[in-house]
């Protein structure tokens, strides 16, 4: 399944936009930083990542910073892909809940797939997925990029 992954411009390269170590420093929604796991966050199309994006870019109006974006080749039988049911309660609430944060980074922990593919919180339908690039299936050379990625100025 293809995924897309917009990053700074900075992470030049899959290796730097893939190594996970953002999700080291700040918890979002799927784990927790002081679990010390790496993971990468990326979106079903260009334009949910984009979205998933302009809910963190703050303040408004959004300056936005020079982007690029990779797409990310996951064969199938490497995703996991847990039924809704299976999800912790708050899983969408604009504050995650500390379950979604414990499911995710037991997710990692647990190394049971490179993926986890998880519903999105910013719309009905669509999905993203919950990236372990430390995985022993998960390989660079699945990713794609990078291509420059500008942002409509109306969206700011």
């Amino acid at each position: 399944m293809r995924f897309y992954r917009i990053s700074r411009a900075v992470f030049s390269t899959p290796a730097l936009a893939f190594s996970g170590l953002g999700a080291t420093k700040a918890s979002h929604r799927w784990t927790w930083a002081e679990a010390g796991l790496r993971a990468v966050y990326c979106s079903e199309s260009l334009a949910l990542a984009c979205l998933e994006m302009l809910v963190h870019i703050r303040p408004v109006p959004r300056r936005f910073p020079a982007s690029v974006f990779y797409t990310v080749d996951i064969p199938e039988a490497d995703l996991e892909r847990p039924p809704r049911s299976a999800l912790p309660r708050g899983w969408d609430a604009v504050v995650p809940s500390p379950a979604a944060r414990d499911f995710g980074t037991t997710f990692l922990r647990q190394r049971r797939a490179a993926a986890l593919v998880v519903p999105t919180a910013i719309v009905p339908l669509g999905f993203n997925a919950v990236v372990n690039p430390l995985h022993p299936a998960f390989r660079l050379d699945w990713v794609a990029g990078p291509e420059p990625y500008n942002y409509d100025r109306r969206l700011a």
